[in-house]
């Protein structure tokens, strides 16, 4: 394919982001944008202390979010759309970052099988089916928090001279700020185990660095915690007992959402990218069980597997929270922020996947 169309078939995604923001965007502040408020009087008064950045916001603490938007406020004189084209300019870095992971993990991939792989995830990064995300300023800490996971994944997997204690180091620092930006950015550190036990090293080495990043999670939950008095913290569990069926169809109808809107329809496309995703990782412990590396080195699959772990445990932790309201809640659009990961996790390493399979075919047949 000629460089020009693949330009245009890449920039067409964003583009129509673009387009759909400048379009329907309002500058205006909207619900809890009204919260900061408060901030901006500190900050003109000179009295502006830490304590209203890690104050909770509704059962979250967001003080990385915070700030960024009360730097950009400042800068623009509060100009919503400023908070919208941050939300923009972290997902053009997150997908070039994917773009990156993916050149090293699908090496010997035909060109054409390569680009239409990464123009359908580019899709996806930038579908409008985040159109709440998209036109809320407020939600920039839902893309913050993919990229954070995004760099996290990519450092751990770049092979390069950087020791893998440094790499370690940055994965924890973008872990770190992802768990500021939001509740569930906490989840990062477990969806990164997979990519950090993949590092190089001895099994004994594997374990201690394992240990450590445990370790960290935990303190980092413990100060999250301190004076931490969630709202509406009583599920009534009623209405579970009368549908138990009820959280695997809030879950599933949660990773079908980014594709279809319908209640059963949508559960039934969740519960096959779930069962393929689960199906691969079955795979890779299976490969790793019995040493079967030639054709399908675990390096390549890891990156994949750990940004779509991070989207399950996301979606597990919104049900858990959410489920209460019923299924209809599950098809907010903000949530389909981290749906898509795994999407495209699967997109990515079905890529990987059928071109080894297909190779390996072509070895037995030569």
């Amino acid at each position: 394919m000629k460089k020009s169309t693949l330009l245009i078939l890449y920039l067409m995604p964003v583009l129509l982001v673009i387009w759909f923001v400048a379009a329907f965007s309002v500058n205006v502040p909207f619900r809890d944008q009204w919260a900061l408020v408060p901030i901006f009087d500190k900050v003109t008064a000179g009295t502006l202390t830490f304590r209203p950045f890690w104050a909770l916001h509704s059962n979250h603490r967001i003080p990385v979010p915070k700030i960024i938007m009360t730097i950009l406020a400042f800068i623009s004189h509060w100009n919503i759309n400023y908070e919208i084209c941050f939300s923009i300019f972290l997902s053009l870095i997150s997908f070039g970052i994917l773009y990156k992971i993916s050149e090293t993990t699908a090496k010997g991939v035909s060109a054409r099988l390569f680009h239409l792989t990464n123009i359908l995830t580019c899709l996806l990064v930038f579908s409008l089916v985040q159109e709440e995300n998209w036109l809320w300023g407020f939600q920039l800490a839902w893309f913050l928090i993919n990229l954070c996971v995004i760099l996290a994944v990519y450092w751990l997997n770049k092979k390069s001279q950087i020791s893998a204690k440094m790499r370690i180091f940055l994965a924890g620092i973008f872990c770190f700020v992802a768990s500021l930006s939001s509740a569930h950015g906490l989840l990062s550190w477990l969806a990164i185990i997979p990519s950090l036990f993949a590092l190089e090293g001895t099994v004994k080495e594997k374990i201690q660095r394992l240990l450590g990043w445990v370790s960290l999670w935990v303190a980092l939950l413990a100060i999250y915690t301190i004076n931490y008095h969630p709202k509406n913290a009583n599920y009534k569990i009623d209405s579970l007992r009368e549908e138990p069926f009820l959280p695997f169809h809030y879950f599933f109808s949660l990773l079908g959402a980014p594709i279809v809107r319908l209640p059963i329809v949508s559960a039934v496309i969740g519960l096959v990218i779930f069962s393929g995703f689960i199906g691969i990782v079955v795979y890779v412990i299976k490969v790793i069980k019995t040493s079967q590396f030639k054709f399908v080195p675990i390096t390549e699959l890891t990156p994949w597997l750990s940004i779509g772990l991070f989207s399950l445990l996301c979606s597990l932790a919104i049900t858990i929270g959410r489920v209460r309201y019923g299924v209809e809640q599950a098809f907010e659009s903000r949530y389909t922020t981290t749906s898509l990961l795994l999407i495209i996790a699967f997109v990515q390493i079905f890529n990987i996947l059928n071109f080894k399979k297909s190779k390996k075919i072509q070895l037995l047949l030569t």
